[in-house]
């Protein structure tokens, strides 16, 4: 008796390069515009692990932008909100 093993299996989630990318923020420039921080207070951010959605690669530091922006929003909803 053969079982359909494929029914078992939950569905895959559809990754769009083009989509990660645009929310990729790379090099503490970068960054730093997408804060409306300067480089220096961008860099002691990232370095002290104060700030959610980043990590570095190698030398270049980089900030996954959704991953800060939920991390906004849940802070909000715990706190009441701005």
């Amino acid at each position: 008796m053969q079982t359909d093993h494929h029914k078992e299996m939950p569905e895959r989630a559809v990754i769009n390069p083009e989509s990660m990318a645009s929310d990729l923020k790379s090099g503490i420039k970068e960054i730093a515009r997408f804060l409306g921080k300067n480089e220096r207070q961008t860099y002691h951010l990232c370095a002290s692990g104060q700030l959610p959605g980043a990590f570095k690669m190698g030398r270049i530091w980089h900030l996954r932008a959704s991953t800060f922006v939920e991390a906004i929003k849940r802070r909000e909803r715990e706190h009441g909100g701005a």
